[in-house]
């Protein structure tokens, strides 16, 4: 027995929640547009483009950019996979749910995680005493959420990426929320590594994360002993794939028109 389905035609509604949001109709319209092979040669002018629109909304010259394709959280765990060997401390900022799926995460991934609890939910980490505490005994990776869903918080990062430039600590920055929305300084915070969503207030679909992350997580990527426990989420490979143009795989090139 056939069965014919009709065309796809979902209920327009004015999304109000924390994401998705209504995508920018020219972000739309460019979806539409036919695929790109990744040997073509304007794909590898499109992942440019990105690369670079990238760098302005992380505000950086000299960060990596590159997106991963999948959820906003395949970026975060590409960071914390790719980083992370057994043992290692991973301190994280807790003030809503993201911040506690980064330490789902970093533990998934073999960290030794060590919490830093804001007074309460609503109420954004004491980034001062995160500073001091990086200080005494600084952690292989530090991880929080600039802006969580959960509770609409925004953390300010300035005292905290200063404590980890000062003693040598990796910092990752949750900005999937945040990204478009305010500012996210990534060279004057001095971070590590941030990731962005398209799907809050960029205003595309979501299907990629924006990653951002430095030279000193680069040479941290390149001295690792050991792969990451995940291929498709190794970030040196993704990242190398990225500069060579040369995907294994069909990236999602609809999403980043």
């Amino acid at each position: 027995m056939r069965h014919s389905a009709g065309p796809l035609n979902p209920p327009r509604r004015l999304l109000m929640g924390s994401g998705p949001s209504n995508p920018e109709p020219r972000v739309l319209q460019a979806m539409t547009t036919a695929p790109v092979a990744p040997d073509d040669p304007a794909a590898g002018a499109l992942l440019n483009e990105v690369a670079e629109l990238a760098r302005r909304v992380f505000r950086t010259s000299r960060a990596f950019t590159l997106a991963v394709p999948g959820a906003s959280r395949a970026g975060i765990e590409a960071v914390l996979a790719s980083l992370i060997s057994p043992g290692d401390r991973v301190l994280v900022g807790v003030y809503g749910h993201f911040g506690e799926l980064l330490c789902t995460l970093a533990t998934l991934h073999g960290g030794t995680v060590e919490r830093v609890d804001a007074e309460a939910w609503g109420h954004p980490v004491d980034s001062e005493d995160m500073a001091a505490r990086i200080r005494r005994n600084p952690p292989r990776v530090v991880a929080i959420v600039h802006a969580d869903t959960s509770s609409g918080i925004l953390q300010p990062l300035e005292a905290i990426g200063g404590a980890c430039r000062d003693t040598g600590a990796l910092f990752l920055a949750d900005a999937v929320l945040s990204i478009g929305g305010c500012p996210v300084d990534f060279d004057a915070w001095s971070l590590d590594a941030a990731v962005g969503g398209l799907q809050k207030c960029l205003g595309g679909p979501p299907g990629l994360a924006l990653v951002a992350f430095s030279d000193r997580l680069r040479n941290a990527l390149a001295a690792r002993r050991g792969r990451p426990q995940s291929l498709y989420l190794d970030l040196a490979r993704l990242a190398e794939q990225w500069i060579e143009h040369d995907a294994a795989e069909s990236p999602a090139k609809h999403c980043a028109s």
